[in-house]
């Protein structure tokens, strides 16, 4: 007799609708919260640190110091306005930014 398996799906915890295959998502980096990825702005997600954590985590990690993070590189933050369309920018500034960056680190001694 072959047994019927139940499938538990997922579920957005913003919107409150299932995730499909092949939806983008963000998961919180510290527990088992995920949202689909065009939820993110309205939902209580945050980067903090460059990763994302859901609104119960986010006072549980330290916010560290990022000396690129306002290069064109660096990951944006929420309170850009295009933050969804990070896989948009300039390759120039880009490539720019990571010779500043590079230059930073070379200038950059053990004690």
């Amino acid at each position: 007799m072959i047994s019927q398996l139940n499938v538990k799906k997922e579920v957005c915890e913003c919107c409150s609708k299932n995730i499909q295959i092949g939806q983008s998502i963000t998961e919180c980096r510290n527990c088992v919260l995920i949202i689909h990825t065009k939820c993110y702005k309205k939902s209580n997600f945050k980067n903090i640190n460059s990763l994302h954590y859901c609104g119960a985590c986010q006072p549980l990690i330290p916010t560290r110091y990022n000396p690129f993070k306002h290069s064109s590189a660096a990951p944006l933050d929420d309170n850009d306005d295009d933050s969804d369309h990070f896989y948009n920018e300039n390759i120039y500034d880009t490539v720019e930014c990571l010779s500043r960056a590079s230059q930073i680190l070379e200038n950059c001694r053990d004690v």
